[in-house]
């Protein structure tokens, strides 16, 4: 016997339901359910392969549910990662980006960033959150100096934030970083200018929309 759960959503407010969704494959006979939604060892539920349950206390929690058939075989299946519950007092609108909201549910507080707008900006075939480089959905930032490295091609330009542009000269040795509003900066030396002005050049977009990818545009 086989079987897998299905947390949705995973991320709640204290209150709000949640469904579990068992699947169970190979099972003989009847199947039974014991349901444990905070992984404390106690029995909150039983007899039902799909469930609903609303947590009264914030907290990261572990459901786990034990299924039986009439051999009888045991399958103790947890879920995959804790379910995030998070108190009521959040408020969008408040400036703060609280864990609970995200661009989707409070563009307000959580501006669309690289790491949240499902592109692959930096087009390294890795997508907001499963960047490395991505430190969390508010990150403003996809890119890394070692890419930077790799893909920059002698006499291109390319567009790198909202408005900000970084040139490559023809020879391959020159890099000018610069925002038709901003200072320009120039360097021989690409790391240390994206090191020194990158933060600066990141602050532009943490409150912009629709941000375009990283796409070299002839000069």
């Amino acid at each position: 016997m086989e079987a897998t759960l299905e947390v949705n959503p995973e991320t709640v407010r204290q209150g709000e339901p949640v469904t579990f969704d068992l699947t169970v494959r190979n099972a003989i006979g009847r199947v039974d359910t014991i349901w444990d939604y905070d992984n404390d060892g106690t029995p909150d539920a039983r007899g039902s392969r799909n469930t609903i349950y609303s947590y009264e206390n914030p907290g990261a929690y572990m459901a786990s549910v034990i299924v039986k058939d009439q051999v009888p075989t045991s399958v103790r299946v947890t879920s995959e990662k804790p379910l995030q519950v998070y108190n009521d007092s959040l408020i969008c609108g408040d400036a703060i980006c609280s864990p609970y909201e995200d661009p989707l549910t409070c563009p307000a507080d959580c501006p669309t960033t690289f790491c949240s707008n499902g592109k692959d900006d930096d087009r390294d075939g890795l997508i907001d959150l499963a960047d490395p480089d991505c430190e969390n959905a508010q990150d403003a930032s996809e890119f890394s100096l070692e890419y930077f490295d790799a893909v920059l091609n002698p006499g291109e330009k390319y567009h790198l934030f909202d408005g900000w542009y970084l040139s490559v000269s023809s020879d391959g040795n020159y890099y000018r970083l610069y925002n038709n509003s901003r200072p320009t900066y120039e360097s021989t030396d690409i790391s240390d200018m994206i090191q020194q002005h990158i933060d600066e050049a990141e602050s532009e977009i943490q409150n912009c929309r629709g941000v375009e990818g990283f796409s070299p545009d002839g000069l």
